[in-house]
C-alpha cells in the first residue's frame, strides 16, 4: 500500500523540527518530536530518524551503547555519512576512546573536511590523546569555517594551553568573553592561562564565594603548570580560604605543590 502523502508530509516536518530542536540544544522538544513518529519507521526509509535519535542520547549522555547500534544500522552510502561519522567518533570520545574516535575520522578529510564539526571532533580527539600541536591545527581548521562558534574557539584556546602558549590562549579567551560575558568555562580557562604567566585574577563585582574560589583554583593550577610553585602555593591557599565547603580535591592540590615549594 502507498504511504499517504499528507503522512509523509507530517513525518518530514517532524523530522526537520527535531533537527532544528537538537541544532539549538532543546532535548526535551527534540524528544518528544521524534516520539511522535512511528515506532515501526523503517532505517532504510528514514534514516535520519535513527540518526537524531543516536544525536540525542549522546546528548542526554550515558547512552553510547544504543546510539552505536542505531548509527550501525544506518547504511554507508546514505547521503549523511559525514554526520554518522561525526556521530561516531563523538560516542568513542564519550567512551574515553579518543583512538578509535581518531580512525573514524582521518580517513574523511576528504569527504567531511568542508564541517567545522568535523575538525572539531579531530581536535579534541588529538587532543584527549596528548597530541597538542595537532589538536591545535585541526581546531584552527574548524575556527577557519566556523569563526563566530564559541565553542570552537575555546576548544582552540584549551589546545593553546596545552601547546604552551599561555599568550595566545588568553588573548583568545579574552576576546570569547566580549562576546559571551556570562561564560563561566571560558572564563577559568582565561584565569588559568594568566596563571601560567603570574597574573593574578581580580575578582569581579557578580563573583561569589564559590566562583572566586573556582577562578582562583584555576590560576593556581596555570600557575602550577608553568612551574611558579609560590603562586601557585598562594592561590591556592586563597582558594581554600573563599571556598565555601570543604574540598578535598582542593587541599589535595595545596599539599602537593606546597610541598614541592618547601
Amino acid at each position: 500500500m502507498a504511504a499517504d502523502p499528507a503522512s509523509t508530509i507530517a513525518q518530514s516536518e517532524l523530522l526537520q523540527a527535531a533537527d532544528r530542536a537538537l541544532q539549538g540544544r532543546r532535548l526535551i522538544e527534540a524528544e518528544a518530536l521524534l516520539d511522535r513518529l512511528p515506532s515501526d519507521i523503517a532505517i532504510e526509509d528514514e534514516p535520519i530518524a535513527a540518526l537524531l535519535r543516536a544525536e540525542l542520547l549522546l546528548l542526554q549522555g550515558d547512552h553510547s551503547a544504543e546510539a552505536l547500534r542505531l548509527l550501525a544500522a544506518i547504511p554507508a552510502e546514505s547521503p549523511l555519512a559525514c554526520r554518522v561519522a561525526t556521530a561516531r567518533a563523538s560516542t568513542y570520545l564519550q567512551l574515553e576512546a579518543p583512538d578509535r574516535a581518531s580512525r573514524i575520522l582521518d580517513p574523511l578529510e576528504r569527504e567531511c573536511g568542508a564541517q567545522s564539526v568535523y575538525w572539531r571532533l579531530r581536535g579534541q580527539a588529538e587532543l584527549t590523546s596528548g597530541r597538542a600541536d595537532r589538536a591545535r591545527q585541526s581546531l584552527q581548521s574548524a575556527v577557519a569555517i566556523a569563526p563566530a562558534d564559541v565553542e570552537i574557539r575555546n576548544d582552540l584556546a584549551v589546545a593553546l594551553i596545552e601547546s604552551d602558549d599561555a599568550a595566545g590562549a588568553a588573548e583568545l579567551l579574552a576576546n570569547i568573553l566580549k562576546v559571551a560575558p556570562g561564560r563561566v568555562d571560558v572564563a577559568l580557562n582565561l584565569d588559568h592561562a594568566k596563571g601560567m604567566m603570574g597574573v593574578m585574577p581580580v575578582r569581579g563585582r557578580a563573583d561569589d564565594d564559590a566562583l572566586w574560589s573556582r577562578r582562583l583554583e584555576a590560576a593556581g593550577g596555570g600557575a602550577q603548570r608553568s612551574g611558579r610553585a609560590a603562586l601557585a602555593e598562594a592561590l591556592y591557599a586563597q582558594a581554600l580560604v573563599a571556598r565555601p565547603r570543604y574540598d578535598t580535591d582542593l587541599w589535595r592540590q595545596y599539599a602537593k605543590v606546597s610541598q614541592r615549594h618547601d
